[in-house]
């Protein structure tokens, strides 16, 4: 099972490495996996190795989520170096705001956003752990930035549709390691 784990983790990349959000440079908000999302380590090193920039969230003693840069290059660790990362509040692993080459950043600079869900409808909606971080970060993201949102998940987390609220905010791009494809909320 681990292997055809790992088979799907990669060929997820793949096609989330061929998104139109990730063509160009920038600033790209990434996040580390729970055990029901898909892994998308290889992806962030991947993107730091073309140039762009990588944020994690972090949620902080007070509940909000910071985004926080983690630079890479000569001198710094690398992206994923454990001297970088410990647990938030919520055990899930996050940047230290205190680590070697940190910096916070604010929703508005970002250019592109990784999105992580426990399943995500063909219309762009998503499952997350219904706390609304994400739904709060997109409302606050440029046009363009919002148009930048890509939705990673494994194949079996895509369904017909999910339970949503007036405060849910679709995204724009759904990568699987089946495929690519737009959302169609975003497709209008």
């Amino acid at each position: 099972k681990p292997l055809a784990r790992k088979h799907k983790t990669s060929s997820l990349e793949a096609f989330a490495l061929r998104a139109p959000p990730l063509g160009g440079r920038g600033l790209v908000l990434a996040y580390r996996a729970m055990d029901d999302e898909a892994c998308i380590d290889g992806l962030a090193e991947a993107l730091a190795a073309r140039g762009w920039r990588v944020a994690f969230p972090v949620v902080d003693a007070t509940g909000a989520m910071k985004l926080v840069e983690l630079a890479v290059g000569p001198g710094r660790p690398s992206l994923l170096d454990a001297s970088r990362w410990t647990s938030d509040r919520h055990g899930i692993r996050a940047p230290r705001v205190d680590a070697a080459g940190a910096r916070t950043v604010w929703p508005r600079e970002l250019d592109a956003v990784l999105v992580p869900g426990r399943a995500f409808a063909r219309a762009g909606n998503r499952l997350g752990r219904g706390k609304g971080y994400y739904d709060r970060l997109i409302a606050r993201l440029r046009p363009d930035a919002r148009a930048a949102t890509l939705g990673i998940a494994y194949a079996e987390q895509i369904e017909e549709t999910v339970p949503t609220s007036g405060d849910d905010r679709p995204i724009a791009w759904i990568a699987t390691d089946r495929g690519l494809t737009r959302a169609r909320a975003a497709a209008r």
